[in-house]
Order: C-alpha cells, then sequence, then structure tokens
C-alpha cells in the first residue's frame, strides 16, 4: 500500500501489515476503552479507508513505475508523476492517507503475490473508500467515450466493482462521479439507495460499453447480479496484453476464485472457469446463453459476443430469468462433457409435414438453419390443444418415423424448465437445443445427439405456447419426454 500525509505527500510504500500497526498508534488506549466492539470496528475502518487507483498503463518507454523501481522512480518523471498526483488527489480531495495502484504495489516477480493480488483485486476495489479513474486520454466528459480506458480488460471490473468512483481528466482535473442516488423498495419491502452518475456521464459510459445505467445501478447494489452471460460478452469486447486476463479479470465479477497460471492459453483458462462456475454456483443456466453453433459449452468467450438478453431483468434490479428456480436436477460436468436435464418437445420438418398437420393445431415455424445433421430449413412447432394430441397419437400409431427418430422429425430441447409436484413449467421464453438421432446411433431417448447450439424462442402474450403447465401423465401424450442428455 501507499501511505502519505493529508497533503498527499511524504509517500512510503508499506505492507498492509503495517497500517494495521499505524491505525492502533492513531487510536488511544482511553478512546479505546470507551468503545464497544461495533464502534471499534468502524473506527478502524475509517482509519483505514483507502483510495484505489483505476487507470490504463502508459504505452513505450519509460513506462509506468513498478514495485522494482519504487527507490529509484524520481529518474522516471513520468510514471512518478501520475504516482504523486493519484495520491495529493486522494488525500486533499477524498481525504485519505492510503492509496492503492497495480504498478507499484505489486511485487510481480513473486508469482504467490501476484497469484494472490489477481484473486483479490476485485475485493479491494469493491471495499476502497474512493475509486479514483485516470483517463489519460481525456480532456472533457463529451470525449470520454473515445478514451482507452474504456477498452481495457482490467478496467470491466474497475468499472462495475467499486461502490465510489470518480474519474478524473488527463491533467487531473476533476470530471464526474456517482455522487447522485435513486431510491428503489425492493419486493415491496426492503428500502436501498443506489449510486449514480449524471446522465451525461452515463450517455458517455453507455456509448463506449454499451452498459446501461440500470446495470451500473444493479452493479453498485451486487455486482453478482449481471448475468454470467452478459459479463462475458461485456468482457470479449475488450483487449487484454496476456490473452489468459481476458478470464483473470473475470473471477472477482463472477465470484468465483481459479489459480492463475500464465502459459495456459486461454482456453484452458475459460474451460477452468466454467467448470468452476459449475462446481460453486447453485444457477448458472446462464451460462449456455451464447451463440455457439454446434455446442453446449462454448469454446471461446467470444461466442458470448450474440448472447440473447431476452431473459434479462436488469430494469427491475433483478438476476436473470434463467435463475429464478433452481433445477429439477443437478448439471454436471463430466469427462463425457455437460449432463443436462432436458424437457423435449417433437418438431416435424415443415415440408414433410405442412399438408398433413391440421391448422387448428396451430403450428409455429422455427428456422432451423443448418443442424449437425445437415438438415435445414423450417420445423413446426405444435400449439397446445386437443388436435395436436391427436394428430401425434395417429402419427405415432402408423409410422416408425417417430420411435426411430428417422427424417422429418427433430426436439426441441428446452433448457429452462422446472417441476413443481407432478407438474413440469416452462416460462414464455425458451433457452433450448434442437437434438435428434444420429446416422450411427440407435433409437434410444438416451442416444439423441444435439444438432445446435443454445436458441432462443419467445412466445408472445397472445399466442402462448401453452406449455408452460404440464402434468407429468400427459408428457407421451403431446410428443414430449424429460430426461438427462450428455453434451460436448
Amino acid at each position: 500500500m501507499l501511505a502519505f500525509d493529508s497533503n498527499g505527500t511524504q509517500l512510503r510504500l508499506v505492507e498492509r501489515s503495517d497500517i494495521a500497526e499505524q491505525i492502533k498508534l492513531r487510536i488511544s488506549e482511553e478512546e479505546w476503552q470507551g468503545m464497544d466492539e461495533s464502534e471499534s470496528l468502524d473506527r478502524v475502518k475509517e482509519l483505514g479507508k483507502y483510495a484505489i487507483l483505476s487507470h490504463t498503463w502508459f504505452r513505450g518507454k519509460p513506462g509506468d513505475v513498478v514495485f522494482d523501481d519504487w527507490n529509484k522512480r524520481e529518474l522516471n518523471a513520468r510514471g512518478n508523476s501520475k504516482i504523486v498526483k493519484f495520491c495529493e488527489v486522494a488525500a486533499r480531495n477524498h481525504s485519505v492517507v492510503y492509496g492503492w495502484m497495480d504498478t507499484v504495489c505489486i511485487d510481480k516477480s513473486s508469482s504467490t503475490e501476484l497469484d494472490e493480488s489477481i484473486r483479490s483485486m476485485y475485493r479491494w476495489y469493491r471495499q476502497s473508500h474512493i475509486c479514483i479513474t485516470y483517463l489519460a486520454d481525456t480532456s472533457e466528459i463529451p470525449d470520454m467515450h473515445r478514451d482507452t480506458w474504456f477498452t481495457r480488460g482490467w478496467t470491466l471490473q474497475e468499472l462495475l466493482a467499486p461502490q465510489d468512483m470518480v474519474f478524473y481528466s488527463k491533467n487531473w482535473s476533476f470530471l464526474t462521479q456517482n455522487d447522485g442516488q435513486i431510491n428503489l423498495t425492493m419486493q415491496g419491502l426492503t428500502q436501498i439507495t443506489l449510486k449514480t452518475f449524471p446522465t451525461a456521464t452515463q450517455s458517455q459510459i453507455s456509448w463506449a460499453t454499451s452498459i446501461e445505467s440500470d446495470e451500473l445501478g444493479m452493479c453498485s447494489m451486487d455486482p453478482g447480479l449481471l448475468p454470467i452471460s452478459r459479463v462475458f460478452q461485456l468482457a470479449c469486447r475488450r483487449n487484454v496484453t496476456r490473452e489468459e486476463d481476458r478470464v483473470y479479470s473475470l473471477m472477482g465479477l463472477l465470484g468465483i476464485s481459479i489459480s492463475v497460471a500464465y502459459g495456459e492459453g486461454l482456453p484452458s483458462a475459460f474451460k477452468r472457469l466454467l467448470r468452476e462456475i459449475m462446481a460453486t454456483k447453485n444457477n448458472f443456466l446462464d451460462v449456455f446463453n451464447h451463440s455457439g453453433t454446434h455446442e453446449l459449452i462454448p469454446i471461446s468467450i467470444s461466442k458470448y459476443e450474440n448472447r440473447s438478453p431476452l431473459f434479462d431483468q436488469t430494469s427491475s434490479y433483478r438476476p436473470t430469468a434463467l435463475h429464478q428456480k433452481q433445477y429439477m436436477e443437478p448439471i454436471l460436468m463430466t469427462h463425457l462433457g455437460v449432463q443436462v436435464p432436458i424437457l423435449l418437445i417433437s418438431m416435424f420438418q415443415k415440408s414433410t409435414f405442412e399438408a398433413l398437420i391440421p391448422f387448428a393445431a396451430c403450428p409455429r415455424s422455427i428456422d432451423a438453419l443448418q443442424l449437425a445433421n445437415g438438415n435445414s430449413g423450417k420445423y413446426l412447432l405444435l400449439g397446445r390443444s386437443s388436435i395436436s394430441t391427436e394428430f401425434i397419437s395417429n402419427h405415432k400409431a402408423t409410422s416408425f418415423v417417430w420411435n426411430a427418430g428417422g427424417d422429418g422429425i427433430i426436439f426441441c430441447g428446452i433448457l429452462n424448465f422446472w417441476k413443481s409436484g407432478a407438474v413440469y413449467q416452462t416460462s414464455d421464453t425458451w433457452l433450448y437445443v434442437s437434438v435428434g438421432f444420429g446416422p450411427r446411433t440407435g433409437s434410444d431417448v438416451t442416444d439423441m445427439q444435439p444438432l445446435s447450439g443454445p436458441l432462443v424462442l419467445s412466445w408472445p402474450s397472445e399466442h402462448p405456447s401453452g406449455y408452460e403447465n404440464i402434468r407429468e401423465q400427459d408428457l407421451s401424450k403431446l410428443g414430449m419426454t424429460v430426461t438427462t442428455l450428455h453434451f460436448k
């Protein structure tokens, strides 16, 4: 940590353990004895409050002053100036005498310290008294959206984690701060107050990042409410120096901790992150909200670039609708892939079945695009009705194609379904995959293979699917079944 006086001078680089000792010395014995445990804790927090710097490293040479250069920092005028100005601003404008910045406060020659710092960085930004953000490319608020700071991988966390943030220009003049407030009533009972940026600032942030004011407000309350797929989407648009940082920089926002192993490559780091999400979180269905073509688990974070926002509930400051209820069975990652409970509904190839399906069955046409089995074109998904039930019953009795999964029939595999008693439930927006039988598989339902990556289907309120509540004994009549499949 950096320690300095009330003017931001007399700079010292100190261990965090030394700060605890300094705080003790600043509280008299008489003051200690006059406080209860809660009061003493509040007093320690007040004396130990710190500013944290968010910035982009200087490009070219000389660059920023790093830990090993602390004692000769004055030889680097540009790098030393950033340290001096940060401490002055922190002390004079924000009344703190401690500060942290990643350039000089991490000994990167120690792999242990580097690993600890990366795992702890989200918490340090979240718990800071103030996050001072230095925009090295910006002179005025209308220029903010062009600043390089908004394009870097690590600064996504540094934008969303702090509860109090202030922006300074390239000349260290004040730009803007999230000192506005909005009051919300959550679930009709709890009153909460959220920090907000002025409208002009929020417009610049949104322009630069696509992050809306409601999302910033939700992160002020709890960044963990931001959908996992949205975090991935924001991250895949940013630049990093080392490819693994695209993953490591997200650990705090996702509430996940994995070991740091530079050199493992982005695919390995991303796979470990997903595995840890599935192992530690109760709800993670939103991980499957991506645009991968034929896989349930994406091989790259870039697959989230076109994730669907239809499940987001940001405007009401609630987590994704995909996480509203517990799954019927655990979703597991195994050596065979991902084991997922799935609700299967028959879909009929339009070119084959359109003339056979009664119009009153209210079929909905779905574009299958290019499936893994080579088929494409449109498929018909029947609405729930007695006529649909009759058609399915007759077709099952007269055709081997149904049981063998032959030409013309595939299945809509709904991922976001739940069970309450003997009733299966779905929402009006489905996250689903197309599944069917491959040329070399059997005809048992467990032999089914994914034919597509995750897709989204939304039913209009005036024409609901009719599958919102299905009794268990009615599944077969409707051409439906529930099973567990393995997806790679």
